[in-house]
């Protein structure tokens, strides 16, 4: 009899322990990969402003009479859609840190599409690049500090 209770209670160890073992996989693996689906999307936002940033610069150096302008204003305002986009879906879990980025995000947009933007025969403005340059560094830092923030697990039953 001893026998039998011991080897009943080795099953059951040994279930409790899978069940465990799987919820606990379950849990940690679907947070790391949420882990990385945020790092993917941070690094996502970055590369885009990068590339909007570096294009708005160029944008504004020239006037639109010496070349059409349209290809690399519709290249700026492409960016800046799909990073409003990742904003929306990296943040969608936290109400006030995607408004803290959207913020950054208008205020770099503004920077970037105020006044003649998509005009003809707009002037060059090379003093813009300033405003961009500080627009772009505050977004990088807001994005990047909310993000840190964000909640590390989620647990979803």
């Amino acid at each position: 009899m001893d026998f039998w209770l011991t080897a009943l209670a080795t099953i059951v160890g040994v279930l409790i322990s899978g069940a465990v073992k799987l919820l606990f996989d379950h849990f940690v693996s679907g947070a790391s990969l949420q882990q990385a689906q945020h790092d993917d999307d941070l690094e996502a936002i970055i590369r885009a402003s990068e590339e909007a940033r570096d294009r708005a610069i160029e944008y504004w150096a020239a006037n639109d009479a010496e070349k059409s302008s349209f290809p690399l204003g519709a290249a700026i305002s492409g960016r800046l859609l799909f990073i409003g986009q990742v904003v929306d879906g990296l943040f969608e879990s936290d109400v006030a840190f995607k408004k803290a980025v959207n913020t950054e995000l208008n205020r770099y947009d503004s920077a970037i599409t105020h006044g003649n933007f998509s005009s003809k025969n707009r002037k060059a403005e090379e003093n813009r690049s300033i405003e961009i340059e500080a627009a772009y560094y505050t977004l990088h830092y807001r994005v990047r500090r909310c993000r840190r923030k964000l909640k590390r697990f989620a647990l979803k039953f």
